[in-house]
């Protein structure tokens, strides 16, 4: 029974823990509120609530993973007290369909000095606002922290918007209403450093960033972006509004871009400009990228500068202030004129042209690239006529260069004119490989190591190709070396052979001579060999016969069978003596 009772006990945990595993997990979500956190009557007093502290003294108001969901039925997600406040942002918050995001008791269009700093290591991101600011926020200041928006109007600020120290904002505007103002709509600055910024419109041709010139305490607004990257898609920036009262002319509105990456597809309007350092504008081809209402125009730019468009000054003069390629077709307006600064190059592409309305002019103080077959694709009025530009393509090498002379390389232009090119060609350096030491033999001299040039043969002593030599450094034959009176031989020859080599030397025929090696008696046949005189080479040995025992003092000299013809002979002789002397007698006479 108590075994039975264990059983059950063990299957009810797998049971539990079974159990517990299905069920849901718990999140833990952010802190949230679902009305707006007001402090306008916390000026002097602390305050506290889910996801938020104020610190009165210190005018700091500190956010951390806190969600408000509003209503869009107007009212702030945050309401604040007069002065310069600091809202520290922890970790990732969201204002969810609020009317605005912040908002001061101050009087719309009345001097005002106070300001709003967003900072920290976290984010605010505001959701569907009906407007992300009211036009009571003076000064609005984005250090070092992230601040995503998206509602039916942007940011209205009656003084300043200020990012800096690697602040990233990106705004855009969700709806189609009349008058969307911008994402950003500020009344004397806008002004960004180390920073970036990205604006969308909220229709077509709505405005990206715009400085109003309304605010009362600035006579002088200016848009100004330092070591920063500025994107605006579809949208133009620039100045608008009145200042003081009255509407504001191109003479007020001042922009200065230091170091800074501009992406945009319309330009950037201002009375005033200064164009300062290594400033990008990543545009469309063949687009105005900055309009200028003065002569007011300042360009300090370095080498990396890249203006992909124009600038039009004074609504006349376009202006390329770096060097650009056109794509596509260009034409100037009628009383307007092209200038092409010095310095500057312009390059047509292949099929494109620029073509003149009227009493337009094209200025050439730099230099205008033109296809060598498309010379009429622009014509010049007044400076530099247009540099023809030829296709050299295939070089063909002319033959004239070494291992240490340059030589030259033509080219024929591919566009069928004739025309040549001719360019230099650096030298091919020696290719040095090592050649090994070769030893003398008893025939041959041999040569110490040394290097050699692949290309042009040329020798040197050393690997760097330092010094060079005629030949190398001859080791003589070593001479064949022999042991005198030593013979070799064999049945036919004899010869010496080289201790070194191995080689035949004086091998010559063997010269013979008998030698008795046993004398013959009447009773013992004797022998005799051909012994060579010079090696010693002995041939087998032959018999010789024995003496005769009657006259074995007298040696033998001949064959007795030959006795008749020894007969005959001496005959022979007789009656020729005989014949003589008859004759002799006979003339006598």
């Amino acid at each position: 029974m108590k075994r039975k009772i264990v059983y059950f006990n063990q299957l009810l945990a797998v049971i539990l823990c079974l159990g517990l595993m299905l069920m849901p997990i718990p999140v833990f979500a952010s802190n949230s509120l679902d009305s707006e956190i007001d402090l306008t009557n916390y000026s002097d007093t602390n305050a506290d609530g889910p996801g938020y502290t104020w610190d009165a003294k210190a005018k700091k108001l500190t956010l951390t993973d806190l969600t408000i969901h509003g209503t869009q039925g107007g009212g702030s997600a945050v309401k604040l007290p007069n002065g310069k406040i600091t809202v520290d942002l922890v970790g990732d918050n969201v204002f969810d369909k609020c009317g605005s995001v912040f908002s001061q008791p101050n009087t719309y269009g009345v001097v005002l000095t106070d300001s709003i700093t967003l900072t920290g290591a976290g984010s605010l991101t505001i959701k569907d606002a009906i407007c992300m600011s009211p036009g009571n926020l003076n000064t609005l200041i984005v250090d070092g922290t992230r601040l995503y928006g998206s509602g039916k109007q942007g940011f209205v600020i009656n003084s300043s918007f200020i990012a800096k120290n690697g602040a990233e904002v990106e705004l855009k505007l969700t709806n189609e209403v009349s008058d969307p103002f911008n994402p950003i709509y500020a009344g004397a600055s806008i002004e960004v450093y180390d920073s970036r910024i990205i604006v969308y419109p909220g229709k077509a041709g709505g405005g990206g960033l715009f400085v109003t010139g309304i605010s009362s305490n600035s006579s002088d607004p200016i848009m100004k972006f330092i070591n920063s990257d500025i994107t605006t898609y579809g949208n133009s920036v620039g100045y608008s509004g009145y200042i003081k009262g009255k509407q504001m002319t191109q003479n007020n509105g001042k922009l200065y871009i230091e170091n800074s990456i501009i992406h945009t597809d319309m330009p950037i309007y201002a009375s005033q400009a200064e164009l300062v350092g290594n400033v990008q504008f990543i545009t469309p081809k063949n687009i105005e990228i900055l309009r200028v209402g003065t002569d007011n125009l300042i360009l300090n730019l370095a080498n990396n500068a890249d203006l992909q468009g124009y600038i039009l000054k004074n609504s006349k003069d376009m202006i390329y202030a770096t060097n650009y390629t056109l794509e596509t077709d260009l034409q100037v307006s009628d009383g307007r004129n092209l200038n092409i600064m010095p310095n500057v190059e312009l390059t047509l592409a292949s099929g494109v042209k620029v073509t003149k309305n009227g009493s337009a002019k094209i200025i050439n103080d730099g230099i205008i690239h033109v296809i060598c077959n498309e010379i009429d694709a622009i014509k010049v009025d007044q400076g530099n006529e247009p540099n023809i530009v030829h296709k050299f393509v295939n070089y063909v090498s002319d033959n004239n260069v070494s291992c240490t002379e340059n030589g030259t390389e033509t080219a024929v232009c591919e566009r069928g004119d004739n025309a040549t090119d001719v360019r230099e060609v650096q030298a091919l350096r020696h290719r040095i490989v090592k050649v090994e030491k070769k030893p003398a033999t008893c025939t041959e001299v041999g040569h110490e190591e040394y290097w050699k040039c692949e290309i042009c043969d040329d020798l040197f002593s050393d690997e760097y190709g330092e010094i060079h030599i005629d030949q190398p450094t001859v080791i003589p034959a070593l001479g064949h070396q022999c042991d005198t009176g030593a013979w070799k031989l064999d049945e036919n020859n004899h010869w010496q052979e080289c201790n070194i080599c191995a080689e035949k030397l004086s091998i010559a025929p063997h010269t013979y001579k008998w030698v008795v090696d046993k004398e013959a008696t009447i009773t013992e046949k004797g022998l005799k060999h051909e012994e060579c005189e010079i090696c010693g080479y002995k041939k087998a040995p032959i018999e010789i016969n024995k003496k005769n025992q009657e006259n074995s003092d007298i040696p033998k000299t001949g064959d007795n069978n030959k006795f008749n013809q020894w007969i005959i002979l001496s005959g022979t002789a007789f009656v020729g003596l005989l014949i003589g002397i008859y004759n002799y007698k006979k003339k006598v006479n």
